[in-house]
């Protein structure tokens, strides 16, 4: 079982609501496995290839993702801390700017902006959308 770490990770009340799993990493000579990112997206009520997406520009490489598993070629032995990846995505697109919840939800207006409209408080914030999700 992978450990729970709060949404955002910042938060350090013991009894905080939102919780999502920790990703479950595997490195071998010739690649870097996500095991449970199609898990830790529906946490976050996002699109796995979306955070797939995000990682890819984060990190300038190609991934593969099959059978729920994303693969990352390791040809340079570099280690990649996706967990800070990951909180980078939640911190521009998951969570409230003003209640800063994980409840939210985003739109597409004008077909380039991207904005997350929060379930709690009902602001509506601009997202920057420097990493293209909405393509």
């Amino acid at each position: 079982m992978n450990k729970r770490v709060p949404i955002p990770y910042s938060i350090t009340d013991p009894f905080y609501r939102y919780h999502r799993d920790m990703l479950d990493i595997k490195h071998n000579t010739k690649e870097i496995t996500i095991n449970n990112l199609h898990i830790v997206a529906s946490q976050l009520e996002r699109n796995p290839k979306e955070i797939i997406q995000f990682i890819k520009k984060n990190i300038n490489r190609q991934l593969k993702f099959k059978n729920n598993i994303v693969v990352i070629p390791d040809h340079k032995n570099q280690i990649i801390d996706f967990e800070k990846i990951l909180n980078d995505f939640i911190d521009n697109y998951v969570i409230c700017k003003i209640c800063h919840n994980p409840e939210t939800i985003y739109n597409i207006q004008n077909k380039s902006t991207l904005v997350l409209r929060c379930k709690a408080c009902g602001n509506i914030t601009k997202c920057n959308d420097k990493y293209s999700l909405i393509n």
